[in-house]
């Protein structure tokens, strides 16, 4: 698979209106159990999708519900598949409030 850079592809109106509409994306802290207790990830998480779908891992000790696309970010994605020719059924979104937060390598 190739990538592109494509510099300019979104405005700076663009990108900033895009960070503000996902701060307030009904974004969920996740939890899982180690040894019997509850240990947040340190992370927030989201999924959007066309169709009901569940995302699970961890072995399936987290479970992702995707919720129905916001129109700013299916317009990126349509904008995305009308010039990739891939057509994205659904998007999974990781938010990192601080320096402290991350996901494991994998």
């Amino acid at each position: 698979m190739n990538c592109t850079h494509n510099s300019g592809w979104l405005t700076g109106q663009t990108a900033d209106e895009c960070l503000e509409d996902s701060l307030v994306l009904n974004w969920k802290q996740n939890s899982f159990a180690i040894f019997g207790q509850e240990i947040p990830l340190p992370r927030r998480e989201i999924i959007f999708g066309d169709e009901a779908y569940q995302y699970s891992y961890s072995k399936g000790r987290v479970v992702l519900e995707a919720q129905p696309w916001p129109d700013w970010l299916r317009e990126l994605r349509d904008r995305i598949s009308a010039e990739t020719g891939y057509q994205f059924p659904l998007v999974i979104g990781n938010r990192y409030d601080s320096g402290k937060d991350h996901i494991g390598w994998h």
